[in-house]
């Protein structure tokens, strides 16, 4: 989108910013993205996503619920599962990583880097296929049964990852 600009009595014709590096685009227009939204760049730090990055300790693939773990003193992400609540889901990825490489791990909104779901049902943690959902509820002694979100569409989860409950049997 362009818009017009005086400058010093000069009217020009100047592009708003879709994303911002910073400071040196201050007092400058900025216009929504193709969703109507505004890019993230333009909030203030905390405001948004809530992501972090972290080290991975095995390769992770894209849409991928991980478990943040300890390695030697230091946070690492591995996929996540609901064979014990050792690897419950903390967030996900929506880009692949390789093991001992760096990426960004998601906590909450909508994870959109998924496929074959069903609109509107609710996913829980998979027991059989780390780091997947299903809608399937585990069941086992041991086992955990951890609510994931729910499908918006057949690729995207609203993710709302809860507490697990721990399986008696």
């Amino acid at each position: 989108m362009k818009f017009l600009q005086n400058n010093a009595g000069t009217i020009r014709e100047v592009a708003g910013l879709s994303t911002s590096a910073g400071s040196g685009d201050a007092n400058k227009i900025i216009e929504t993205n193709s969703a109507g939204k505004l890019d993230e760049s333009f909030l203030p730090a905390g405001v948004g996503k809530g992501s972090r990055a972290y080290t991975a300790s095995e390769n992770i693939s894209a849409g991928d619920f991980v478990n943040i773990h300890e390695v030697t003193g230091a946070p690492r992400i591995r996929k996540a599962d609901a064979t014990g609540i050792g690897k419950r889901a903390h967030g996900y990825v929506t880009a692949a990583i390789n093991s001992s490489a760096s990426g960004t791990v998601f906590f909450d909104d909508i994870n959109p880097s998924l496929s074959g779901l069903t609109i509107g049902e609710e996913y829980f943690l998979s027991d059989t296929d780390a780091g997947k959902v299903t809608t399937s509820i585990p069941s086992g002694a041991g086992k955990i049964c951890q609510k994931i979100g729910y499908a918006l569409s057949t690729t995207e989860i609203q993710a709302t990852i809860e507490q697990p409950i721990v399986l008696a049997a």
